[in-house]
């Protein structure tokens, strides 16, 4: 019986003859509706009406959202941008949940160009 996900493998109930469950392993129900790449990808959090930034690493991308890696405990809005680096792309994001270092987003719109001047509304 399957019961979740654990880094991005499916966890099944532990029966005799199913293997040995994973030690120190936590047990998490997908609740996303749809699979997530693990990625490591460099991401910029545009704030305050585009005139602060806060750099983050992207993980778990999917097309409706990703989870999002701090280099320290952060407070963030519930809405804001988020810019792909290596792709040049921006999309809104909203807030799904915050723990400490890490926070979900989804996604609010399509990903589109970055604008020459990110920080700079136009």
């Amino acid at each position: 019986m399957v019961l979740g996900t654990y880094g991005g493998k499916n966890m099944s109930s532990s029966r005799a003859g199913d293997g040995p469950a994973l030690p120190g392993a936590s047990l998490h129900v997908d609740k996303r509706g749809r699979g997530r790449l693990r990625q490591l990808k460099s991401g910029i959090i545009v704030l305050n009406d585009r005139r602060s930034t806060l750099g983050c690493m992207i993980r778990d991308v999917s097309e409706s959202g990703a989870r999002l890696k701090f280099g320290s405990v952060v407070v963030l809005p519930d809405e804001f941008e988020l810019i792909f680096v290596q792709e040049r792309t921006i999309v809104g994001a909203r807030k799904c949940w915050h723990r400490q270092s890490e926070c979900g987003v989804t996604f609010t719109g399509p990903r589109r160009p970055v604008p020459a001047h990110p920080t700079v509304k136009g």
